[in-house]
């Protein structure tokens, strides 16, 4: 098997990776109302295809993928998150979804390899 060199790989692509996102989350819950015995299956089926998706691109970077969907009940949702990492290598990328009746907070961790 013939090993990529750096050159190979195509760079980290917010924009990119941001539309990856958004179309996942519309083409798994779309405008469904929030249903907590789907939350493990929405929640899993984001991930894997944003996954799936994200390392077709061939960039040279591991990944992370996380999701947070919460039901809109007048609670509050703070998320945060922090890296030690290289800023001139790694990247990331978070989006922020919702319809009438849930959010969803999907975050990318992008680590080059």
């Amino acid at each position: 098997m013939e090993r990529m060199n750096e050159f190979d790989y195509e760079k980290y692509d917010d924009k990119e990776i941001q539309k990856i996102i958004s179309e996942t989350i519309e083409l798994t819950i779309g405008y469904q109302s929030y249903q907590a015995n789907q939350m493990n299956q929405w929640t899993s089926n984001i991930v894997e295809i944003i996954l799936d998706s994200i390392v077709k691109l061939n960039h040279h970077y591991k990944y992370i993928v996380y999701c947070v969907i919460m039901q809109k009940n007048h609670s509050a949702l703070h998320t945060t998150s922090s890296c030690f990492w290289d800023f001139d290598q790694d990247c990331s990328s978070t989006f922020h979804w919702e319809n009438e009746s849930m959010y969803a907070v999907v975050s990318v961790y992008g680590l080059a390899i």
